[in-house]
């Protein structure tokens, strides 16, 4: 608590303020007709001078320096923040004793200096280089300091270029020491990755001269809010489920969903408690706490061009820059597609309408196929597929990737019961090929395909639910002429009595339009006469022995 409270404060001061808190004060209270002289340790509430040592505070009526009032409460006192940082063990102990001695001679203002730049190396020894110039100086003064930034950056990348050969030379090795070096290295990248984008505001003036689309942060968050509502209501399900109702997934903006992606993995302790003391230290404290709790999708819209590039380039690894600099440049999609390129992009583009283009994103980032993706992902290249009108593509695409996934279950053994065995993957990705296409009205192309036994199970079960659950549907006599092209007579007329109790049922308890119901009989009839006279010829052929 100490130490976020110590951060805490770092972050919240300016360049004056900060000066102030570094600078040695000495209690300005008279005791018997002398000042008193103790070391300050705390400031007053009131107006913020740090002119009373603790026991003086209490009582004394007004502050010595600006005659204000001090409250008779337990609030009327808090911690400077280099006391706050030596309680905290952000700044040894040992080298406070060090200013001390300085403090004691005659060289003051170099104890102030000291106690400065002891705040700095909180904040150099926390990735955090290149935010000295926030505190340095403001955006107007920073043009200046961009050469040094670049020089800054320089030395970093430097410095990471000696680390990573280091690094190299443990491979084969585990050892606390490499963790420590590869923890540096991390940092250093981190820093200059910040430096970067930092110039890169100077550069740009932080956007100040761009017009805003929206006239402030309120009206920008509503319209943020309307555009997910918008997503949730064209977003299609995760999974296709016929024992219940396919639920609809909370709708996601895509960068709410890229911004998940390049958070910190879980179950790092020592890069997390990085991570924290980053966000400790930056101006947007709230927002960057909120973070750590809910995701950093939570954090937008951001506040600021600061608060973004503090919140996407100081927090997550180092090696997401590519993806982090996509955020906030999206016009890069054809140029960054790759491997690692976050699934949310086919699936919000599919969304939208353009499943050509999601096509393109999927086969430029590698997700043909050729590996095994999750099944979510899988899904959602299935539809892409379908949608583009590419059905044996679709076909193809399940049955290898269905291929590869028990090939891989058969290499651990038996199967236990985990939701993502080939059974289920069999299923769930030949009945999503199954109801697209009847959404499509695809399924007289979809039956002529080279459906195996086991992907028939789920063909069958599908087409036939379909039709039970709406027997106006041409889903039924599809199913019986899949059957017929075959030459599997038996089966067909079992399903074509299935579904004439079916289509008895739903006669009896709903109204039926006149012209529907004379389509129903229409078909039923014309499914009937077309099963029995592929009885009667199977057993004429029979009797001869053909």
């Amino acid at each position: 608590l100490l130490f976020q409270k110590a951060l805490e404060h770092l972050a919240s001061l300016d360049l004056i303020e900060l000066c102030s808190e570094a600078k040695v004060e000495r209690c300005r209270a008279t005791r018997d007709l002398r000042s008193c002289g103790r070391y300050v340790q705390h400031v007053l509430v009131s107006c913020g001078h740090a002119s009373l040592c603790k026991e003086c505070s209490q009582r004394c009526d007004s502050c010595p320096i600006c005659r204000i009032p001090i409250p008779k409460n337990d609030s009327r006192l808090r911690p400077r923040l280099y006391c706050e940082c030596i309680e905290a063990g952000l700044i040894s102990k040992r080298c406070d004793e060090r200013f001390q001695e300085k403090e004691e001679g005659d060289d003051q203002l170099t104890a102030d200096v000291l106690r400065l730049y002891a705040l700095f190396d909180v904040a150099m020894e926390n990735n955090l280089v290149s935010l000295i110039c926030h505190y340095d100086s403001g955006e107007e003064d920073m043009g200046e300091k961009i050469g040094l930034l670049l020089k800054l950056s320089s030395n970093l990348g430097g410095i990471s270029n000696v680390l990573e050969v280091l690094d190299s030379s443990f491979q084969g090795s585990s050892s606390a020491q490499l963790n420590d070096l590869q923890f540096l290295h991390e940092s250093v990248s981190k820093a200059k990755q910040h430096a970067d984008i930092m110039a890169w505001c100077i550069r740009n003036e932080f956007l100040e001269n761009v017009r805003a689309r929206y006239g402030n942060l309120a009206s920008w968050r509503s319209v943020a809010r309307e555009r997910k509502a918008a997503a949730t209501k064209r977003s299609w399900p995760d999974v296709v489920n016929h024992s219940a109702e396919s639920s609809v997934k909370a709708g996601s903006l895509f960068i709410e969903d890229a911004l998940s992606n390049i958070e910190i993995p879980q179950g790092h302790p020592q890069h997390m408690e990085e991570e924290l003391r980053l966000a400790s230290l930056q101006k947007d404290r709230d927002s960057l706490f909120r973070s750590k709790l809910e995701g950093l999708a939570v954090c937008y819209p951001f506040e600021s061009l600061r608060a973004a590039v503090d919140m996407l380039f100081l927090t997550g690894s180092s090696d997401m820059v590519v993806a982090k600099e996509a955020i906030e440049a999206c016009n890069l999609l054809p140029e960054i597609c790759g491997p690692s390129t976050h699934p949310k992009i086919a699936q919000v583009l599919l969304e939208r309408g353009v499943p050509e283009t999601a096509l393109m994103v999927l086969r430029w980032s590698g997700h043909d196929g050729s590996e095994i993706v999750s099944l979510s992902e899988a899904v959602t290249a299935v539809r892409v597929r379908v949608e583009c009108g590419l059905l044996t593509e679709a076909f193809m695409y399940q049955r290898m990737l269905c291929a590869k996934v028990r090939e891989k279950n058969s290499k651990r053994g038996p199967p236990k019961d985990s939701p993502n065995q080939w059974g289920d993957w069999l299923e769930t990705l030949v009945t999503e090929i199954c109801c697209l296409c009847i959404k499509r009205n695809l399924v007289d192309r979809m039956i002529e395909l080279p459906w195996n036994s086991d992907e028939e199970k789920y063909l069958s079960k599908c087409l036939l639910d379909c039709a039970i659950h709406d027997p106006s549907t041409t889903t039924g006599n599809l199913l019986v002429v899949y059957y017929l092209q075959r030459y599997r007579y038996t089966e067909a007329y079992e399903i074509d009595a299935k579904l004439q109790n079916a289509e008895q049922d739903f006669l009896s308890m709903n109204s039926i339009d006149e012209r529907v119901l004379s389509r129903m009989r229409s078909a039923s009839h014309w499914r009937a006469t077309l099963v029995v006279s592929s009885v009667k010829a199977c057993v004429k052929f029979s009797d001869h022995g053909i």
